[in-house]
């Protein structure tokens, strides 16, 4: 199974002590580089999510598709949309309303956090 995932789960798990559930849910995450800078933002957060060996970093190789999502969303939201479609997800992990609506457009399957909470 492929999951990409956006910043905000992985940041709200992390602040409740639960970025295991992703995990036991999904097997392995992955996260572009701009999702990985912004997970650096908060302190200690990028070492611990570091020593996660189940998310680790991919970068696109379509430049001119993240530059096209850039134009209306931030860039780890752009990546992770780029990243999905480039390796045809079978989720995407993303919260923010309007990241999700161009991801479902690009046809894209979304879960964002509450989703992943009521699994099962």
């Amino acid at each position: 199974m492929i999951v990409i995932s956006d910043t905000t789960a992985i940041t709200n798990l992390y602040q409740i002590g639960r970025l295991q559930l992703l995990k036991d849910i999904f097997g392995k995450i992955l996260i572009p580089p701009a999702v990985e800078q912004e997970l650096s933002e908060v302190p200690g957060q990028l070492d611990f999510v570091s020593d996660m060996h189940f998310i680790e970093t991919k970068k696109p190789a379509d430049a001119k598709n993240v530059t096209h999502f850039k134009s209306s969303l931030d860039d780890g939201e752009a990546e992770a949309i780029a990243l999905a479609i480039e390796l045809q997800a079978d989720y995407l992990i993303i919260d923010e309303w309007k990241g999700r609506r161009i991801a479902q457009q690009a046809g894209l399957i979304v879960i964002g956090l509450i989703g992943i909470l009521l699994v099962p």
